[in-house]
């Protein structure tokens, strides 16, 4: 999966400390990241308030950069991300989407566990902004949003398995080293002695020598 830049000209300030992934819907059936920039335009905002927007087929869209303050959850816009969802996942003016597209879903779902792994943001912090603003049902009741933490949670352990399958490798790799050098060195030791028992007998063979030659001097 990829992130697209949508390019849009976004001018607030990069003051952005994230630590919180908040989960909004767009609350429309059908729109896109143009759409809700022109909204928010409407609103009088900057442009998108969002910093992602995932779309039903599953495109990942960019809306302002990670650094930049956001405009999506009162209190929370500079210390967070706000990931969109395309759809309206609740009972609203004759909308419903009562089910999200696997697409989408598996989207969302590898979306937030790059933001979690670059920020290390723990799944405790992974919000709906139903959290922070309890007069609304967004990201709306007809996301599964259990489903959705419940394969985070996978995720990490999914991770944490190929890290202790890596780690138990590198200890094997490490116990295999040991052995080998272990070995090198009793090799190498037992090779030293007999290269010192070797040259103490030819010291004591040049010894004899040298007492031969001087008594056959003294003769």
């Amino acid at each position: 999966m990829k992130i697209i830049d949508s390019k849009l000209k976004i001018n607030v300030p990069s003051n952005n400390k994230p630590l919180y992934i908040i989960v909004h819907h767009a609350l429309k059936s059908s729109c896109s990241i143009y759409d809700i920039h022109k909204w928010h335009i409407g609103f009088g905002w900057a442009g998108c308030g969002y910093h992602f927007f995932v779309t039903k087929e599953g495109k990942i869209y960019r809306g302002r950069r990670e650094e930049q303050r956001g405009a999506h959850c009162k209190g929370m816009n500079s210390k967070s991300l706000g990931i969109c969802l395309e759809g309206c996942y609740q009972d609203y003016k004759g909308m419903a989407d009562k089910s999200m597209p696997q697409a989408q879903f598996n989207a969302l779902v590898w979306l937030t566990k790059q933001v979690q792994t670059k920020y290390n943001i723990p799944i405790d912090k992974v919000k709906k902004h139903h959290d922070y603003a309890s007069y609304k049902l967004c990201p709306g009741n007809y996301v599964p949003w259990d489903n959705y933490i419940t394969a985070l949670r996978e995720s990490n352990d999914n991770e944490l398995e190929v890290e202790n399958e890596q780690l138990r490798q590198t200890i094997e790799g490490l116990r295999a080293d040991v052995e080998y050098l272990n070995d090198q060195w009793k090799k190498t030791s037992k090779e030293v002695f007999n290269l010192d028992v070797e040259n103490k007998e030819l010291n004591n063979r040049i010894a004899l020598i040298k007492a031969g030659l001087k008594e056959l001097g003294e003769m």
